[in-house]
């Protein structure tokens, strides 16, 4: 769906020309679709788009994360669904820094249902992992650093994860720089990696495809969950996505800076940081290769 009426200091209307104007990459969805049929304030495609859970596309707003958390509070947002921003204008990301959000990249808030109790903990990193393993089918190698940063195989970081969770419900943000990324000039943080893009690749992806591919992958990962797979099996699994396993890092944390190596992942998700003779683990803070 998209939404059409937009709302005053939350998201800006969209209609299908604007959606195909805004961007190549949205054009194919706009083109895709075989009609569209007024639902109130929405327009939802009628034939030519199957998802597997319910997406609704947004016009420039602040945030994708602020218009998911309305339309829960509305009972809008499905388990699973999703609302994606064609652009942001104040983007956030991991410790509220500004995530640059120009069109043709994806901004989604992707409506969580709740954990199993022993994977509660661990929601970034399996939303990580869901997108790792489903760029993978697009031939794109992309690891994961600790704790919600992706990167390409050159070191260049492609998306970030970020999690946000109110009055018993959990939003999962995700932004990946489908056509463009941010100058190094633009990246500030010491700890923060240059960014990069999925061009050429990206700009020929299929959103609403992508999309699809991503819920599916998510989904199976809650069965497995629900079935009985523990969080240990699951993260001696994922390990070999982790970023700098075995490398020399430089940490920022509440304890200060050093350096120190990671060894491994936590059953909690906290990341296993050797410091000589001694190992401890990190929940809180930022990474950089040393």
């Amino acid at each position: 769906m998209l939404w059409s009426s937009g709302r005053e200091g939350l998201a800006d209307p969209l209609t299908v020309g604007e959606l195909s104007s805004v961007h190549p990459v949205w054009a194919q969805l706009a083109d895709g679709c075989a009609g569209w049929d007024a639902r109130g304030d929405f327009l939802a495609c009628s034939a030519g788009v199957e998802l597997p859970a319910p997406v609704c596309v947004c016009g420039m707003c602040d945030s994708s994360l602020d218009v998911a958390w309305e339309f829960i509070r509305q009972g809008l947002l499905p388990e699973w669904g999703a609302v994606l921003a064609v652009s942001q204008r104040s983007g956030r990301g991991q410790l509220r820094r500004e995530w640059i959000s120009p069109p043709g990249n994806l901004y989604a808030a992707w409506h969580w249902p709740e954990q199993p109790p022993d994977f509660a903990p661990l929601v970034s990193l399996v939303a990580g992992a869901v997108v790792a393993e489903t760029l993978t089918v697009l031939g794109l190698d992309v690891q994961i650093k600790w704790p919600n940063d992706l990167l390409l195989k050159d070191g260049r970081k492609v998306g970030g994860i970020l999690v946000e969770e109110r009055f018993g419900k959990t939003l999962v943000g995700v932004g990946l720089n489908l056509f463009s990324a941010p100058q190094d000039k633009d990246i500030r943080e010491l700890w923060s990696p240059k960014a990069g893009s999925m061009s050429p690749v990206g700009d020929k992806i299929n959103v609403i495809s992508l999309w699809s591919g991503l819920v599916n992958c998510a989904r199976y990962c809650y069965e497995a969950f629900a079935s009985g797979v523990n969080p240990r099996q699951y993260l001696d699994e994922l390990e070999p996505r982790i970023a700098w396993l075995g490398r020399n890092v430089r940490v920022w944390s509440s304890g200060g800076e050093y350096l120190a190596v990671p060894v491994g992942l936590a059953a909690d998700g906290g990341l296993v940081l050797r410091r000589g003779s001694d190992t401890h683990i990190l929940y809180s803070g930022s990474i950089a290769l040393e």
